[in-house]
């Protein structure tokens, strides 16, 4: 495996450093499971570059690009499913507590979510939105 692909995977899945792993008799658990991590990353990428023929960098960068937009989707489809199929009245579900979570202002949150998003949960749980209720400040 080239350096590259090795650095790649470092900064991928990065040693934890003291401090970041509670609680601290855990520490020695989580450095194997992120060399572990690492090493499957590595190869992963190394099998993409030996398949495509692309450069590493770049493939690992658009990897990552393709994991941000399937958490963005899966963002969507769970602000959705929290108003539109749950009618947003279970405790919790406001837009404003929904936004919290997924680390979004109100603003964005209830712009993000589409009609396509509505239908792909639809379409995965087989279920109606719930009919729509005031929203609660």
């Amino acid at each position: 495996m080239t350096n590259r692909i090795n650095d790649i995977a470092r900064i991928a899945h990065p040693h934890p450093r003291e401090g970041e792993v509670t609680p601290t008799e855990f520490f020695d658990d989580a450095a194997i499971e992120a060399q572990e991590r690492r090493e499957d990353y590595a190869e992963n990428l190394q099998a993409l570059v030996d398949a495509t023929d692309d450069d590493e960098l770049l493939a690992a960068l658009s990897t990552a690009a393709d994991q941000r937009q399937q958490a963005e989707r899966l963002i969507r489809e769970l602000l959705a499913y929290g108003r539109h199929f749950t009618g947003g009245t279970q405790p919790g579900y406001s837009w404003h507590t929904l936004a919290k979570a997924a680390d979004l202002s109100y603003a964005t949150a209830r712009r993000q979510v589409s009609d396509d998003d509505i239908a792909a949960v639809r379409e995965a749980l087989g279920l109606s939105p719930a009919p729509e209720q005031g929203e609660a400040l």
